[in-house]
């Protein structure tokens, strides 16, 4: 074997390999803006006696079964239709919602990288299948997680399932999510976190995240730098 093949093959095999997770429903589809009007929807059926502003406060990020038992034990609703009612409805968002233009800027310049990349959803996988196809990214792998007992963030399980998927470490992967909840769940195994403001969740705690805020034309650039040049 020639000098030249052996180095070729030390490159290889030295590569370091990178992962991009990105958190579908919500980042890239942005389900939140979705879900004041899919809850407002739900409570006009039943007279749980709670401002819709309020039963939201309560339950993203919570227990959705615990809440909706708390709020509707004295109607005749079962809290599990109820429930059921609001994941079918977030289903249904998800195949009608409009993708946020900067997050998929970002996520094909980053699929036009070495960087290996899995879209996490919740939400019927054909949907999220056909949403990835619809923007020219069906490269791309999606992870379809279990229905989560706290509504809109995912664990830590989820994302090293994720990294699992492309074989990459997952301090080698880089998240990009809205919930503070599913960041630090991230972070705790040291993955790099991007979190996206949105308006519903502005009161969480994104302290320790590697860039949280809003997205705009301004910076989307460099944040898609800073990504690419974490993965060299």
């Amino acid at each position: 074997m020639s000098e030249e093949e052996n180095t070729a093959i030390a490159a290889t095999t030295t590569k370091r390999a990178n992962g991009f997770i990105v958190d579908l429903d919500y980042s890239l589809m942005n389900l939140t803006e979705n879900l004041r009007s899919i809850y407002l929807s739900a409570l006009e059926e039943i007279d749980c006696g709670m401002p819709v502003e309020k039963f939201i406060s309560k339950v993203y990020g919570r227990k959705i079964y615990t809440v909706a038992e708390d709020l509707i034990k004295e109607t005749e609703t079962e809290s599990a239709d109820f429930v059921a009612d609001i994941e079918k409805a977030l289903d249904s968002a998800l195949s009608d919602a409009t993708p946020v233009k900067l997050v998929s800027a970002i996520c094909k310049k980053i699929l036009a990288t070495d960087m290996k990349c899995v879209f996490v959803t919740s939400r019927a996988v054909n949907i999220a299948q056909q949403v990835i196809e619809d923007l020219g990214m069906d490269e791309s792998l999606i992870l379809k997680a279990d229905k989560q007992d706290y509504l809109g963030i995912y664990n830590s399980d989820v994302w090293a399932k994720a990294a699992n998927m492309i074989h990459v470490s997952p301090r080698n992967c880089t998240v990009l999510t809205t919930p503070a909840e599913s960041a630090r769940a991230a972070m705790f195994l040291g993955m790099r976190t991007v979190a996206l403001t949105n308006s519903m969740l502005e009161y969480q705690d994104y302290s320790g995240v590697d860039y949280f805020g809003a997205l705009t034309d301004n910076n989307a650039e460099e944040i898609t730098k800073g990504i690419i040049s974490n993965a060299q």
